[in-house]
Protein backbone atom coordinates (compact mmCIF):
# COMPACT_ATOMS: atom_id res chain seq x y z
CA UNK A 1 0.00 0.00 0.00
CA UNK A 2 1.58 3.10 -1.08
CA UNK A 3 0.67 6.53 1.12
CA UNK A 4 0.02 9.21 -1.41
CA UNK A 5 -0.31 13.20 -1.48
CA UNK A 6 -1.21 15.69 -3.76
CA UNK A 7 1.41 18.12 -5.02
CA UNK A 8 0.83 21.67 -6.10
CA UNK A 9 1.44 20.37 -9.39
CA UNK A 10 -1.19 17.56 -9.68
CA UNK A 11 1.44 14.96 -8.69
CA UNK A 12 1.76 11.80 -6.03
CA UNK A 13 4.04 12.48 -3.76
CA UNK A 14 5.13 9.43 -1.47
CA UNK A 15 5.13 10.68 1.69
CA UNK A 16 5.74 7.17 2.99
CA UNK A 17 9.40 7.70 2.09
CA UNK A 18 9.70 10.68 4.40
CA UNK A 19 7.98 9.84 7.28
CA UNK A 20 8.35 6.15 7.95
CA UNK A 21 10.71 4.68 11.05
CA UNK A 22 13.40 2.09 10.44
CA UNK A 23 14.57 -0.33 12.77
CA UNK A 24 18.44 -0.16 13.17
CA UNK A 25 20.72 -1.66 15.25
CA UNK A 26 24.21 -1.11 16.13
CA UNK A 27 27.65 -2.84 17.25
CA UNK A 28 30.46 -0.94 18.60
CA UNK A 29 33.63 -1.24 19.89
CA UNK A 30 35.17 1.90 21.37
CA UNK A 31 39.11 2.75 21.95
CA UNK A 32 39.33 5.04 24.55
CA UNK A 33 42.97 6.04 24.78
CA UNK A 34 43.80 4.52 21.02
CA UNK A 35 44.90 1.32 21.57
CA UNK A 36 42.29 -0.42 23.37
CA UNK A 37 42.09 -3.98 24.24
CA UNK A 38 45.64 -4.20 22.45
CA UNK A 39 47.25 -2.63 25.25
CA UNK A 40 46.86 -1.27 28.81
CA UNK A 41 44.20 1.22 27.97
CA UNK A 42 40.51 1.49 28.54
CA UNK A 43 38.19 0.09 26.32
CA UNK A 44 34.40 0.15 25.63
CA UNK A 45 32.18 -2.53 23.29
CA UNK A 46 28.24 -2.38 23.17
CA UNK A 47 25.02 -2.86 21.61
CA UNK A 48 21.78 -0.75 20.90
CA UNK A 49 18.86 -1.23 19.07
CA UNK A 50 16.36 1.63 17.81
CA UNK A 51 14.74 3.62 15.71
CA UNK A 52 15.49 6.09 12.69
CA UNK A 53 12.56 8.51 11.39
CA UNK A 54 13.30 10.44 7.89
CA UNK A 55 12.65 14.65 8.38
CA UNK A 56 12.97 15.34 5.20
CA UNK A 57 14.03 13.96 1.96
CA UNK A 58 17.41 12.44 3.90
CA UNK A 59 17.79 14.04 6.94
CA UNK A 60 17.09 11.74 9.86
CA UNK A 61 16.52 12.01 13.61
CA UNK A 62 16.93 8.65 15.38
CA UNK A 63 17.39 6.98 18.63
CA UNK A 64 18.36 4.08 20.70
CA UNK A 65 18.75 1.87 23.99
CA UNK A 66 21.45 0.28 24.24
CA UNK A 67 24.19 -1.83 26.86
CA UNK A 68 27.27 -0.78 27.09
CA UNK A 69 30.74 -1.55 28.81
CA UNK A 70 34.02 -0.03 29.77
CA UNK A 71 37.03 -2.47 30.74
CA UNK A 72 40.41 -2.07 31.84
CA UNK A 73 43.44 -3.96 32.60
CA UNK A 74 46.48 -2.38 33.99
CA UNK A 75 49.15 -3.27 36.48
CA UNK A 76 47.32 -5.97 38.09
CA UNK A 77 43.85 -3.50 38.51
CA UNK A 78 41.05 -5.40 36.59
CA UNK A 79 38.37 -2.84 35.88
CA UNK A 80 34.56 -2.73 34.53
CA UNK A 81 31.79 -0.69 34.41
CA UNK A 82 28.29 -1.25 32.60
CA UNK A 83 25.53 1.07 31.47
CA UNK A 84 22.27 2.05 30.15
CA UNK A 85 22.92 4.29 26.86
CA UNK A 86 20.59 5.88 25.40
CA UNK A 87 21.97 7.36 21.59
CA UNK A 88 20.18 10.37 20.07
CA UNK A 89 21.39 11.18 16.54
CA UNK A 90 20.50 13.90 13.69
CA UNK A 91 22.04 12.46 10.52
CA UNK A 92 21.77 13.00 6.78
CA UNK A 93 22.62 10.31 3.89
CA UNK A 94 23.98 11.53 1.02
CA UNK A 95 22.34 8.56 -1.26
CA UNK A 96 24.23 7.13 -4.45
CA UNK A 97 22.75 5.23 -7.54
CA UNK A 98 19.55 3.41 -6.23
CA UNK A 99 20.54 3.71 -2.68
CA UNK A 100 22.51 0.99 -1.81
CA UNK A 101 25.57 2.79 -1.22
CA UNK A 102 25.28 6.19 1.13
CA UNK A 103 28.28 8.14 3.09
CA UNK A 104 26.08 9.25 6.51
CA UNK A 105 27.96 12.31 8.16
CA UNK A 106 25.63 12.27 11.69
CA UNK A 107 26.16 13.94 15.20
CA UNK A 108 24.73 12.58 18.18
CA UNK A 109 24.55 12.90 22.32
CA UNK A 110 24.23 9.74 24.54
CA UNK A 111 23.11 9.85 27.70
CA UNK A 112 24.78 6.65 29.71
CA UNK A 113 23.20 5.92 33.27
CA UNK A 114 25.13 3.73 35.61
CA UNK A 115 24.35 0.06 35.85
CA UNK A 116 27.14 -1.65 38.15
CA UNK A 117 30.83 -1.73 37.95
CA UNK A 118 33.50 -3.84 39.72
CA UNK A 119 37.30 -3.61 40.35
CA UNK A 120 39.98 -6.08 41.48
CA UNK A 121 43.06 -5.47 42.48
CA UNK A 122 46.02 -8.59 42.73
CA UNK A 123 46.42 -9.32 46.28
CA UNK A 124 43.75 -6.90 47.55
CA UNK A 125 40.80 -7.91 46.75
CA UNK A 126 37.48 -7.12 44.81
CA UNK A 127 34.57 -4.31 45.47
CA UNK A 128 31.80 -2.39 43.76
CA UNK A 129 31.86 0.66 42.22
CA UNK A 130 29.51 3.54 43.18
CA UNK A 131 28.29 4.09 39.23
CA UNK A 132 24.78 3.02 40.06
CA UNK A 133 22.75 5.52 38.65
CA UNK A 134 25.48 8.02 37.92
CA UNK A 135 24.54 10.09 34.80
CA UNK A 136 27.24 10.41 31.98
CA UNK A 137 27.09 12.52 28.82
CA UNK A 138 28.86 12.42 25.40
CA UNK A 139 28.69 14.02 21.96
CA UNK A 140 29.05 11.90 19.25
CA UNK A 141 30.15 13.00 15.89
CA UNK A 142 30.77 10.78 12.89
CA UNK A 143 30.51 9.26 9.40
CA UNK A 144 28.64 6.08 8.40
CA UNK A 145 29.20 4.37 5.21
CA UNK A 146 25.70 2.04 4.26
CA UNK A 147 26.23 -0.70 1.97
CA UNK A 148 22.53 -2.17 1.24
CA UNK A 149 21.46 -2.39 5.05
CA UNK A 150 24.64 -2.94 6.52
CA UNK A 151 27.18 -0.19 7.77
CA UNK A 152 30.08 0.64 9.27
CA UNK A 153 30.40 3.82 11.46
CA UNK A 154 33.59 5.82 12.41
CA UNK A 155 32.76 7.96 15.32
CA UNK A 156 34.74 10.88 17.56
CA UNK A 157 33.57 10.47 21.24
CA UNK A 158 34.01 13.41 23.20
CA UNK A 159 33.04 13.15 26.83
CA UNK A 160 30.49 16.46 28.10
CA UNK A 161 30.07 15.86 31.65
CA UNK A 162 32.53 15.75 35.04
CA UNK A 163 31.09 12.08 35.74
CA UNK A 164 31.31 11.16 31.50
CA UNK A 165 35.45 12.74 32.09
CA UNK A 166 35.88 10.27 34.95
CA UNK A 167 34.47 6.92 33.55
CA UNK A 168 35.66 7.52 30.58
CA UNK A 169 38.68 9.84 30.34
CA UNK A 170 38.56 13.20 29.13
CA UNK A 171 40.01 12.67 25.78
CA UNK A 172 38.17 12.29 22.77
CA UNK A 173 38.44 8.90 21.80
CA UNK A 174 37.33 6.48 18.41
CA UNK A 175 34.70 4.67 18.29
CA UNK A 176 34.14 1.80 15.35
CA UNK A 177 30.40 0.41 15.03
CA UNK A 178 28.61 -2.00 12.55
CA UNK A 179 25.55 -1.43 12.06
CA UNK A 180 21.80 -2.96 10.17
CA UNK A 181 19.30 -1.11 9.25
CA UNK A 182 20.41 2.45 9.08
Amino acid sequence: MTISAQTNENQNEDIFDYYVWHQTGKLGIGFDYGYGFISDEPWQMGASIGVNTKLIKDLYLGARLGYSGVFMYDSGIDSSSYFLTIPLELGYALTFGKGDFALIPYAGLTPNIGLAGKTKIEDYGEWKQEIGGKFALETDLGIRIRLGIYTISATAVIPVNDICESLFGSDTYFRLSLGVGF
